[in-house]
């Protein structure tokens, strides 16, 4: 399932506001029982969180972004060193002035004092454990804010990169659509302005696919899908305008399926296929062929090319069509990741390709 960048920004605020509750409400499960006899215990726990949190967030919105990812890494380890141990000192500030220890926090301690020289254990460091504490406990902070920071830059930037792949894809297309190809359109003219003296039905058909073919690509290819059944019927036409200029040599078998559930697939995925295909495929000089075929089974398409390959050698890191073979590999990867597959063979002066393309 996809998740849009708006509700990801509401993810990523419901995640911290559920850890600062959870953080809020440790004292609860800790000191609910005697919670009147640890209220000076609670105000430095939450006076610690806050200032934690100050410190979190100053790395988290600005530190980082700032200084971090723009590669000023020293800079980046000063200012949090900084912060760090001017925030230790608010806090030590913090706790002496408004939290200071209860009479029976000093008992306790001389208590533990005495107990510790009779059995002559050396008392422990508290002043020195609260720094260790506090450092500990920031470069954590500091590793998480990074942590974070730098997770959420990954997403923002391959989002990012997804967009402009989409708007070259969208280029890709808008490119296909007027390299369909330009000397094709001006063949089909010249056939038919020479059918007009001998067969003016045939040319005024001729003239309607044309038409119909600009139409499609002006107009229902404006959106990323079309309809399968439009697809075909271009297609077709592509191919009825492609037989005003063969000769009897060439032998052209299509098959395309009658449409009887109609979805939707991205436009111009078959015409540079179709289009190398006469290309390439035939002489009008010695004897070639080009077989097209299509078969829908669920929404699931199998689509298939073959055609002599007459006087030259196909190259298919280079193929001449409006957008190259190279495009069109790059435009089904953006389109259907890991859900087509398609192949591309020679053999005996045979050219194979095979698209087979999971849309359910």
């Amino acid at each position: 399932m996809k998740i849009s960048f708006f509700n990801k920004q509401k993810l990523n605020i419901l995640s911290h506001i559920l850890v600062w509750l959870f953080l809020f409400l440790v004292p609860w499960f800790f000191f609910n029982q005697k919670w009147d006899q640890n209220m000076n215990e609670i105000g430095k726990y939450y006076y610690k969180i806050f200032i934690y949190g100050i410190y979190f967030y100053i790395l988290y919105l600005w530190v980082v972004p700032k200084f971090f990812f723009k590669q000023k890494k020293y800079t980046f380890v000063i200012i949090s060193i900084l912060l760090m141990t001017g925030l230790y000192f608010l806090e030590d500030l913090g706790h002496n002035t408004f939290f200071p220890d209860t009479q029976k926090d000093a008992v306790f301690r001389q208590e533990i004092s005495i107990l510790l020289k009779k059995s002559k254990i050396p008392t422990p460091p508290f002043k020195r454990m609260h720094i260790y504490d506090f450092l500990l406990t920031s470069i954590f902070l500091t590793g998480a804010s990074l942590g974070i920071r730098v997770v959420e830059k990954f997403s923002e930037n391959e989002k990012i990169r997804k967009e402009l792949e989409k708007e070259k894809l969208q280029s890709e297309l808008i490119f296909l659509k007027y390299q369909v190809s330009p000397h094709f359109f001006f063949n089909t003219l010249n056939n038919i302005y020479s059918l007009i003296e001998i067969d003016t039905k045939d040319a005024q058909t001729a003239v309607l696919k044309l038409s119909k073919m600009m139409r499609y690509l002006l107009y229902e290819t404006e959106p990323e899908k079309a309809r399968i059944s439009t697809e075909i019927a271009f297609m077709t036409n592509y191919i009825d305008l492609m037989r005003l200029r063969l000769t009897d040599k060439v032998v052209l078998n299509i098959s395309f399926p009658e449409i009887t559930d109609d979805f939707f697939i991205p436009p111009l995925l078959f015409i540079p296929f179709i289009e190398n295909a006469f290309k390439h495929g035939i002489s009008n000089r010695d004897h070639s062929f080009i077989d097209i075929s299509m078969t829908i089974e669920n929404q699931n398409i199998d689509f298939r090319v073959k055609n002599s390959i007459s006087g030259f050698v196909f190259n298919e890191t280079e193929v001449k069509t409006g957008i190259g073979l190279e495009n069109v590999k790059k435009r089904l990867k953006l389109l259907f990741n890991d859900k087509y597959n398609l192949t591309i063979t020679n053999t005996n002066n045979i050219h194979y390709i095979t698209l087979q393309i999971n849309n359910s």
